[in-house]
């Protein structure tokens, strides 16, 4: 009896352990994307960006790059009016945050669900992370991203767990993607493979009845 208290004590302490190293893994994952935040060295893909975002409308853009990249305009447009959103540092944070949200995001999904061991997901975490090159303020790509990220793992969901409300909220990813940027639109044709797979749901199910 006393052994088997004793394992299971150790089995707890083993997990508890592990957890403290999962949590340890998304804080860094979360945060190291922000490392450089007050570095002001890169001012010309960063200063276009976010002089969009401070001046946004027709009267200072160009509609056709205002409309094309509507709604990554339109949420930098929004940070800028967010506490420290005036400052460099500021807007470096806010922007900084698409990159940690995919980083912790991506671990998530690979280790909760795609059952790969954490710390090979970290280090590949952070190696991405580590050799992201573009600069934060490109929305347009970050935010890209994002939405596809999320769309892939909605897909996921929906195709393999057989519910058509993770479906629905992928076309949504891809719609407002399209949004992000307008050249973004070729992404959408992944709902193609939505459409495919609900025919052959549909004859699976019919065939099965007879």
């Amino acid at each position: 009896m006393e052994r088997q208290t004793g394992s299971r004590a150790g089995k707890d302490h083993l997990q508890a352990i592990k957890n403290i190293g999962e949590n340890l893994f998304i804080v860094i994952l979360a945060f190291y994307p922000l490392r450089h935040v007050q570095w002001g060295l890169d001012l010309m893909d960063t200063g276009y960006n976010y002089a969009n975002y401070t001046y946004m409308g027709t009267e200072h853009m160009d509609p056709m790059w205002l409309f094309s990249t509507w709604l990554s305009n339109a949420a930098g447009h929004l940070f800028t009016k967010l506490p420290g959103g005036g400052t460099l540092v500021g807007m470096n944070i806010y922007t900084g945050l698409f990159v940690s949200l995919l980083a912790v995001l991506c671990y998530l999904f690979c280790t909760k669900k795609l059952n790969i061991r954490p710390w090979a997901a970290f280090l590949g975490e952070m190696a991405a992370v580590s050799l992201c090159w573009c600069p934060t303020a490109l929305l347009y790509n970050y935010m890209t991203f994002t939405l596809f990220t999320g769309c892939v793992i909605l897909l996921y969901y929906g195709l393999t767990k057989e519910k058509k409300g993770y479906l629905i909220a992928a076309g949504v990813c891809l719609g407002a993607n399209v949004l992000v940027r307008f050249s973004n639109l070729p992404e959408a044709a992944m709902i193609l493979t939505v459409w495919f797979y609900d025919i052959l749901w549909a004859k699976e199910e019919k065939q099965g009845n007879r």
